[in-house]
């Protein structure tokens, strides 16, 4: 999905801020408490750039004629340290996407 392709290529090139612009703040404060750009950047030191990501299930969409779509897609991600267990949740509405629900399971976190 060009979604996740964006959001690692972004990962990858250390473009947090611009990252940041199409995330909800509370994204991933559940996850470290960290703020967006301190969080990205956290993890991109943990995990490295990605490798190769592979859809584990198909998309769950729930939508209403004329109304925000919501997507869930979750992958299994190899990064540089390691491999782990993704979960991106957007909310789309006119065209633009923004995540506003970001989960990761990898060892290499845990340590």
């Amino acid at each position: 999905m060009a979604a996740v392709e964006r959001f690692h290529a972004g990962l990858a090139a250390a473009q947090y801020d611009k990252m940041c612009q199409d995330i909800d703040p509370q994204a991933l404060a559940s996850v470290t408490g960290l703020s967006c750009h301190y969080f990205l950047a956290w993890l991109h030191s943990r995990m490295g750039n990605v490798m190769e990501a592979r859809r584990a299930q198909l998309p769950v969409i729930e939508a209403a004629p004329g109304s925000v779509s919501r997507v869930a897609l979750q992958y299994t991600t190899r990064f540089e340290n390691g491999e782990a267990n993704e979960r991106f949740e957007w909310q789309v509405s006119a065209g633009a996407a923004k995540v506003t629900s970001y989960r990761i399971d990898a060892a290499a976190l845990r340590k």
